[in-house]
């Protein structure tokens, strides 16, 4: 029948052309391809390279610091450090203070009924002569330059309080000054010579 002789050959076709399809050799990858691979393998490996030399660093730091010793830089207590090296350019507190502008945060305050001499740790002097008048030595100004006192009488009496400085030392160029009266003050400050009164 010719009607079948030609669907045979038909299907005969279509299988030789599925098989020349299937053996048909792939075309090789396009060279753009080869070349994004190369370039991003390269990438990975110059960023392992990286993580591992960070590795050992950290591990070379870690190593030194178990074994690192403190530095210990010692100091004579008698030679002032500036206060730009961490210091406080004076040998005594009561300098550190005055260097450091600590002096008048928190006034020192005592009250007095007889002589007494000035130390480093007082900063306001109240005096009460009731009892009779008295004198308050301020103390030797040498190494305590800058040095503030407030020294006020706060009785009513007619006794007087006299503040001297030490020796020869003067205050306003003089050697005492009087306090008579009641509420009467004065604020003395040292420049490491003398004395001078600010208020």
């Amino acid at each position: 029948m010719p009607n079948r002789d030609l669907f045979r050959q038909i299907q005969s076709l279509q299988r030789e052309a599925r098989l020349s399809e299937i053996n048909k050799p792939k075309p090789a990858p396009k060279r753009e391809e080869y070349v994004k691979k190369e370039s991003l393998d390269a990438v990975r490996d110059s960023l392992q390279n990286t993580i591992d030399y960070l590795e050992s660093v950290i591990e070379e730091v870690k190593t030194q610091k178990k074994f690192e010793q403190p530095i210990v830089i010692q100091r004579s207590v008698n030679i002032p450090v500036s206060i730009e090296q961490g210091g406080t350019g004076a040998t005594t507190v009561a300098q550190a203070l005055i260097n450091l502008g600590l002096d008048s945060i928190l006034d020192t305050i005592t009250t007095k009924t007889a002589n007494y001499t000035a130390t480093s740790n007082d900063d306001v002097i109240l005096c009460d002569a009731t009892a009779g008048g008295f004198t308050i030595t301020l103390p030797a100004c040498s190494g305590i330059s800058g040095k503030r006192y407030i020294i006020k009488k706060i009785d009513s009496s007619s006794n007087v309080v006299v503040v001297d400085g030490n020796a020869s030392e003067t205050i306003d160029g003089a050697l005492t000054k009087n306090l008579q009266y009641q509420y009467k003050a004065i604020t003395v400050y040292t420049d490491g010579s003398n004395w001078y009164i600010t208020g």
